[in-house]
């Protein structure tokens, strides 16, 4: 019981299900992690999981267990960020975990000038839909739509972003598009799969009636809607600041939007680590001089 990683490995295992697993997401291998599982077993000396043909399944040992390994996990996270938090010049790693779509449009153009600014800080992006946990201490800082739901989250929102309804040229040319109160009735229409958890925020389509039309395509990924209805596959609800860029895409009730939050969320321990707040406060800036295009008010140049 010396070694924290025992317990660490543990947790991983218990959290992703299986040995490759919890190597993948600790960034080791799979035998490594049955090492280390086979080490704390043996210091606690009783067997914390069963090894079946559906997977690893835990024993009620390490059922007891797990919540007094959370518990220490906690407890160190909280002096690994507590220490963090005190540092007073900006220096050192940061990492942030935001979708695909943000990033790759928005965020790293965001971040060009942030190295001459901060040359002492490095930047990891770690970009997809399924969000690093903020508060496990998997990213420092998490930009998302959604507002954190632990205790030791806290939250700054740094814009807004709205949506429109977008689609080729081609597909509107066969199948015009009327008035937004009379829905949209017999078209093709785009969304994001019912397995895409947490759910984008808002109504697909701003509220305008869907009944009578066809779901042809789905996807976790606005870029992917966006590339779909750039070839003629029907209607998306997309965010402005990237439909606008694309030339194939028309937008449909210009005069419609439906706009959500985005916030940065971070553990509330290190809120004064100058590394964070430099970071924070770089973005909230250029999400302030960049607010037209985010709200859908301004048509960047392609």
């Amino acid at each position: 019981m010396r070694d924290w990683d025992n317990i660490r490995f543990f947790l991983g295992v218990c959290r992703h299900g299986s040995l490759a697993a919890a190597g993948r997401a600790l960034k080791v291998d799979e035998t490594t992690v049955g090492r280390r599982i086979k080490a704390l077993e043996d210091a606690l000396g009783t067997r914390l999981f069963e090894r079946t043909a559906q997977g690893l399944i835990l024993t009620e040992a390490a059922k007891a267990v797990r919540t007094q390994a959370e518990a220490a996990e906690e407890a160190v996270l909280s002096i690994q960020h507590s220490v963090a938090g005190i540092d007073a010049r900006p220096s050192g790693f940061v990492r942030i975990t935001a979708t695909e779509t943000l990033s790759s449009q928005f965020l790293i153009p965001a971040l060009g000038g942030f190295r001459a600014r901060y040359p002492d800080i490095q930047i990891e992006l770690f970009s997809g839909y399924i969000a690093l946990d903020v508060a496990r201490g998997e990213a420092d800082i998490a930009v998302r739509a959604l507002p954190p739901t632990g205790n030791h989250l806290v939250s700054r929102k740094l814009g807004t972003v709205a949506v429109g309804i977008y689609a080729s040229p081609a597909y509107l040319a066969q199948h015009p598009v009327g008035p937004f109160e009379d829905g949209l009735q017999g078209h093709d229409i785009l969304g994001f799969s019912d397995l895409m958890l947490p759910r984008p925020p808002g109504d697909s389509f701003l509220g305008a009636s869907t009944q009578g039309a066809r779901l042809v395509f789905s996807s976790n990924s606005p870029l992917g809607l966006t590339i779909a209805a750039e070839t003629g596959l029907g209607l998306a609800a997309l965010p402005i600041y990237v439909a606008s860029r694309r030339p194939g895409l028309v937008r449909v009730w210009p005069d419609r939007v439906q706009t959500y939050d985005l916030l940065a969320v971070i553990r509330e321990d290190v809120k004064q680590s100058a590394r964070i707040r430099a970071v924070i406060d770089y973005l909230a800036h250029y999400f302030k001089t960049h607010r037209a295009l985010l709200e859908g008010t301004a048509t960047p140049s392609p």
